[in-house]
């Protein structure tokens, strides 16, 4: 029969510390369980007719959970696009704020914002930077998804830059209208691989 050729002391030892080593790993796990779940989630967007942009607002908010709000422009937006456009470049061109309906409660109790924007001009809408403006996101993480008919997010990006300087900004992912159906498995890759964003330097002229 074998016989183990260390000493019962030295077994017992062993066995202590493997025990002690299995206990931390335990506690290091609830650790971080507890922290990932204390981290508060937040999907704020603007929907113009409660369409595009909302749909993904919806498709995110199945993945990463945590609470929806919907921005909304105290002055609702006319049903005519023609009138919808020439308000928009007014709001542009002078740089307006327009009020929103609602702030978010307790908006300092979340961690990461996942904001949904239609593209404007190439731009974010007012109603936005409103919405920005009136809450504080220093020290957040800001997610941003953008929709749009024909329009890019390169363009987008500077702009969030610049109206939160204070915040972790992520790289954005463009859903194109004509791809929104279509848009969960992008959505997917797109949340499972996220990174900080990176301003491209400018080239010299």
């Amino acid at each position: 029969m074998y016989k183990s050729s260390l000493p019962i002391r030295t077994i017992s030892h062993w066995g202590r510390k493997c025990s002690l080593f299995f206990l931390l790993g335990m506690l290091f796990s609830f650790s971080n369980l507890q922290a990932r779940e204390n981290k508060k989630v937040l999907v704020a967007y603007f929907s113009l007719r409660g369409g595009v942009t909302k749909q993904v607002a919806e498709e995110i908010h199945r993945k990463v959970g945590g609470d929806l709000f919907r921005i909304e422009p105290a002055e609702p937006y006319p049903t005519e696009y023609s009138d919808v456009v020439a308000r928009a470049k007014e709001e542009r061109n002078n740089n307006v704020y327009p009020k929103i309906k609602r702030k978010v409660p307790r908006f300092a109790a979340y961690d990461t914002i996942y904001l949904g924007i239609p593209i404007w001009f190439g731009q974010l809408p007012g109603v936005v930077k409103t919405f920005i403006a009136q809450h504080d996101f220093r020290g957040k993480v800001v997610v941003p998804f953008a929709t749009s008919g024909k329009s890019g997010i390169a363009k987008l990006m500077p702009h969030l830059t610049q109206q939160l300087p204070k915040s972790r900004l992520m790289e954005g992912i463009l859903i194109l209208k004509d791809e929104v159906d279509s848009s969960a498995p992008r959505i997917d890759q797109w949340l499972r691989t996220l990174q900080p964003y990176r301003e491209t330097p400018k080239k010299d002229s």
